[in-house]
């Protein structure tokens, strides 16, 4: 399904015309929480007419106050409910703080505060738990999605709210649907990768390089480390083994996966696995490395290729990575795009040739923290006539989010006890 969704897109035309029939025949039941998964489902295979379906379909549903669109946004909430990895936030809201839900500007009497969203599967789970409307009232609410694909229920259960939501649009395709929605969500192009500790990820020359390439990447299969074996098999037959660095973590599968497949490739003796390490050995793995690679078909805003840039490692991409866009940070400087068949030959090239690369000079002009934060500021003011004064600045880290100063959190002490006060009383219901 996978190869026919986003490497095959010109045959995908009788696939997400059945997804679109499906997704209105679930309307037709009053399956509308169904109806708003089928239609992100429709957006996100890339096919250029899903775009053009979904969008039609949600400008009618959000761009008014269609009861349809109330409907798809009350069943999304009604159906977040606890799971294994969700039930503490059920059970303590506070827990949500800073790691997903993370203050940028303290709110007073006359100018609102900024609050921020972190990852895409909390966005329903917010209105779930707190009194979002109030909280809108009160901050400027900022969405940091983290998953391509922005016809999402969970995004659009915000473009109910009479103020502005900001969200942060990465991908050329989604900032296009923010747009042409019609509703009170704003874009920010700005995306997860840019918000890295730069302190922390940074070169230190005296490290000597063991590794060839890396690669940082849950071990999740939609990550695809078999493209890389299959690779690597390769390139050991030309004469040309190189040694490799696995970083990752468990999420629905674990490292002993990953072994196996390189077993099936031989490929065991080129790697070297890292589970489950902490940032500051993810930034030491990096300097030991020549390369970075991220080969998955489709995810979100890849924070790992932007770590390793500031450590001054070039990244490889794969070639239509999510919808095909040609990020502006993967250029002569930075790394380079590669098909499936010029992968191999690729990490040869780029080998040879790593010194000529400059990764953190380009990404520290342009894709910083500091950076993200004053793009963010200047789209906020854009919108706000009583706006002043600045944004606390944040870094995201694989298991949510920081302050960059420890000492930020103090500032905020009265904005968290009133996101407190705005815990609902029944989260189970």
């Amino acid at each position: 399904m996978e190869l026919l969704k986003y490497d095959a897109r010109r045959w995908m035309l009788p696939f997400t015309l059945l997804l679109y029939v499906r997704a209105r025949f679930s309307r037709m039941r009053g399956r509308y929480s169904c109806y708003g998964q089928q239609l992100s489902s429709l957006f996100r295979t890339g096919w250029a007419g899903s775009a053009w379906l979904v969008t039609g379909e949600c400008r009618r549903l959000f761009s008014t106050d269609n009861p349809v669109g109330r409907a798809l946004s009350r069943q999304t909430i009604d159906a977040t409910q606890p799971l294994s990895n969700t039930r503490k936030f059920f059970d303590d809201p506070t827990q949500l703080f800073e790691g997903v839900v993370i203050i940028l500007k303290a709110a007073t009497a006359t100018e609102k505060g900024v609050l921020l969203v972190k990852y895409s599967y909390y966005f329903s789970l917010l209105f779930k738990l707190f009194d979002v409307e109030e909280l809108a009232r009160h901050y400027h609410l900022v969405l940091e999605p983290s998953w391509a694909g922005y016809a999402d229920p969970g995004i659009l259960c915000y473009a109910h709210l009479r103020e502005p939501v900001f969200v942060m649009t990465y991908e050329g395709r989604d900032r296009d649907f923010i747009q042409r929605l019609g509703a009170n969500l704003v874009p920010v192009d700005i995306g997860p990768s840019w918000w890295v500790d730069h302190r922390m990820f940074r070169p230190l020359p005296e490290i000597a390089k063991r590794f060839d390439l890396i690669m940082v990447a849950a071990w999740d299969p939609f990550k695809r480390h078999h493209a890389l074996f299959r690779a690597l098999r390769q390139l050991a037959r030309r004469g040309r083994p190189i040694q490799v660095a696995l970083a990752g973590y468990s999420t629905t599968t674990n490292a002993e996966r990953i072994l196996e497949l390189a077993d099936y490739y031989g490929v065991r003796s080129s790697l070297t696995i890292f589970d489950k390490v902490p940032p500051n050995q993810v930034a030491d793995l990096f300097r030991q490395s020549r390369l970075n690679l991220l080969w998955s078909r489709f995810e979100g805003n890849n924070r790992a290729i932007i770590e390793g840039m500031f450590c001054d490692v070039p990244v490889i991409v794969r070639a239509g990575h999510n919808y095909g866009e040609h990020y502006f940070y993967i250029n002569d400087e930075t790394g380079r795009f590669a098909t499936e068949a010029e992968l191999p030959d690729t990490i040869m090239a780029m080998l040879d040739q790593a010194e000529r690369f400059e990764p953190r000079a380009f990404v520290g002009e342009w894709l910083s923290c500091e950076r993200a934060t004053e793009v963010l500021a200047g789209v906020i003011a854009e919108h706000d006539p009583n706006w002043q004064g600045e944004l606390a600045i944040k870094v995201n880290e694989l298991d949510g989010m920081r302050y960059a100063e420890t000492d930020a959190s103090a500032r905020f002490e009265a904005d968290y006890r009133f996101l407190i006060s705005m815990v609902r009383c029944s989260s189970t219901n």
